[in-house]
């Protein structure tokens, strides 16, 4: 990437190595608070990790009210660090960051994760800066203010370049400080500087903030380039973080346990790259449509995987960050799109989705790594991106009846039993709508060698008939051999399935299940299954797709997500091109001016105009 004028004057380069600096000082208490003297060294080895453990300890205590769990989580801050508030705050994101959306079909969802809800709410009360200058300065007795300056963000564009001037403003900051006191000593202008005092604010949450704004820029769209930009931007923290190890080492040694040494190991540690740097930068190549997009995010991946420790560096040091849940499903959100048009790939990475899935499922597989709906749903969805392949249904539903044992042992379980995870894997709408997608693409791969054989049997007709030699008993051997060897081949078997699924959703409904409902989408896919089964030896399937659209309407009275849209009315019409009946024109065009006076209905409105 190209440095701009603004990163030279904050001291960046695109491959410098940050230089380093430090001074001494006296320090007071605040450089005692990550001091605990029952840990050997007396520091807090990691204290993001260490809070975060038991917030995500208290996200299974789906008993407690909500103000209770803020009590506790307050109780616990008490034994953390000075950047407690940092870490509620990076909490409190991923507690409200959880919805993410992706593409099944042609229309977009969102999957939510239901494991954080309970404390949605003391997440947001953490996250107010009031609670947390009460929090810092009952707890740890700070006499200056609360709010450092990587906290302090508040700009009316959260575009990654006005995200991206404001960490220039804080590196920039922080090199002046550093020239005007003779601090840096560095052989390199283009190098962010680090030092050990009060005057140093910098901290990896404001490297955070860059990259996760570029992933939101390629969530939306905004930017093609927004993968390599955070990429750029992660190189930096590293090497930032990296010239604090330096520095360290090269001031200190490997001894800790003075508060000088103690507040030097807090910056130092506040520099280190977390697991949610790696995701930001995975779910930015999830996004991408770049043929690369697969193998960059394959490679953060594995990095998280690998964790190795640099030879000679403390663990007080440097903590490498290992992969959580959320890293498996936005990399398998990345292979599961089936992005190119090759068959084989598709089919590999639709194996590659569901080998991870059995891995985290392994009864030695740590538990920030057990799978979640949204697992399953991408497994699944990589299945159904394998649109020329039969078996895909047979691994759909595998899947599919896999999450309802769990969902089943979960409800079943004795106390005693360890199964809380499973409590995060229930089939919803999505599951079901996608198996019925599972279906309609085998029905649709059998209907079509099915009209295949049907024009080969009326060529050999035709033949027949002109030789006139024992034409009729000919004819009637052919019939015989052909409906042997093509019974029930046509697709109906497997329509049928996604019909009947559908009417499971339907009593899930009716039952009271919240994460199941049938909607439009499911009803749009039966559609569009029997449009694709239309065709000159089966007519009468235009006629069933018509009354399929007017059950729909009927149930648009009473439920509004029931409603017909475009795609509804498309099929039927496809439904009626395909059939190449006589009356086949007259029928378009009734349900085409039908559709283009009932898109302004508001009792049928549409999802989008015909």
């Amino acid at each position: 990437s190209t440095v701009t004028d603004g990163e030279k004057l904050a001291g960046l380069g695109s491959t410098d190595t940050p230089s380093v600096c430090s001074t001494t000082r006296s320090v007071g208490s605040v450089g005692d608070v990550g001091r605990i003297d029952s840990h050997p060294g007396g520091l807090l080895p990691k204290p993001s990790l260490w809070l975060d453990c038991r917030l995500d300890r208290l996200a299974d205590l789906h008993g407690c009210c909500c103000s209770a769990a803020g009590v506790m989580i307050m109780m616990m801050a008490k034994r953390g660090s000075q950047g407690f508030g940092i870490f509620a705050r990076r909490y409190a994101r991923g507690l409200t960051a959880n919805s993410r959306e992706w593409n099944q079909g042609s229309v977009i969802h969102s999957i939510e994760s239901p494991q954080t809800s309970p404390l949605r709410a003391s997440a947001r009360l953490l996250a107010c800066r009031s609670h947390q200058e009460a929090i810092k300065r009952s707890f740890f007795g700070l006499s200056r203010a609360s709010n450092e300056p990587w906290q302090e963000f508040e700009v009316d564009d959260d575009s990654p370049e006005s995200v991206e001037k404001w960490l220039l403003s804080l590196l920039q900051t922080n090199k002046e400080y550093a020239n005007k006191r003779s601090l840096a000593k560095q052989t390199d202008t283009h190098a962010p500087v680090v030092f050990f005092g009060t005057g140093f604010r910098l901290h990896s949450d404001a490297y955070l903030r860059v990259l996760e704004s570029y992933a939101a820029a390629a969530r939306s769209k905004d930017r093609l380039d927004a993968p390599q930009k955070a990429e750029y931007w992660l190189g930096i923290a590293e090497r930032h973080h990296r010239a604090a190890v330096e520095l360290y080492m090269s001031t200190y040694g490997h001894s800790i346990g003075s508060s000088e040494q103690n507040e030097a190991a807090m910056i130092v540690r506040g520099l280190c790259p977390q697991v949610d740097f790696y995701n930001a930068i995975i779910d930015a190549w999830s996004h991408s449509r770049d043929t690369i997009s697969v193998v960059r995010a394959k490679r953060w991946l594995s990095k998280l995987e690998d964790g190795e420790r640099e030879d000679g560096v403390p663990s007080f040091l440097l903590d490498p960050p290992r992969p959580n849940a959320r890293s498996y499903d936005l990399y398998m959100n990345a292979i599961s799109r089936g992005l190119g048009k090759n068959k084989k790939t598709h089919v590999l990475q639709a194996i590659e989705c569901e080998d991870l899935l059995k891995k985290r499922m392994k009864p030695d597989a740590p538990s920030e790594i057990l799978p979640t709906t949204e697992s399953f749903n991408f497994a699944i969805r990589a299945w159904t991106r394998c649109r020329h392949e039969k078996t895909a249904a047979g691994k759909v539903m595998d899947l599919l009846l896999k999450m309802e044992k769990f969902q089943k042992e979960h409800m079943l379980a004795d106390r005693g039993m360890d199964v809380s995870w499973m409590k995060r894997v229930s089939p919803d709408t999505k599951t079901y709508c996608m198996a019925i997608d599972a279906w309609v693409i085998k029905a649709s791969l059998k209907a079509k060698e099915w009209h295949s054989n049907q024009r080969i049997m009326n060529n050999r007709r035709k033949q027949i008939n002109r030789s006139r030699k024992d034409a009729g008993k000919r004819l009637a051997d052919e019939d015989t051999r052909f409906a042997a060897n093509s019974g029930g081949a046509d697709g109906s078997k497997e329509m049928q399935n996604a019909e009947n699924i559908l009417k499971y959703v339907h009593d899930l409904q009716s039952l009271g299940h919240d994460d199941v409902r049938a909607s439009v989408i499911g009803y749009n896919i039966i559609l569009s299954g029997w449009a694709r089964l239309s065709s000159e030896f089966r007519p009468e399937i235009s006629l069933k797709c018509e009354q399929i659209l007017n059950d729909m309407r009927d149930l648009a009275e009473h439920n509004s997500v029931h409603a017909p849209d475009v795609v509804s009315f498309n099929a039927v019409i496809k439904s009626w091109i395909n059939s190449k009946k006589t009356n086949a024109g007259g029928r378009c065009e009734y349900w085409l001016r039908r559709m283009l006076n009932e898109s302004g209905d508001e009792g049928h409105g549409f999802i989008c105009p015909p």
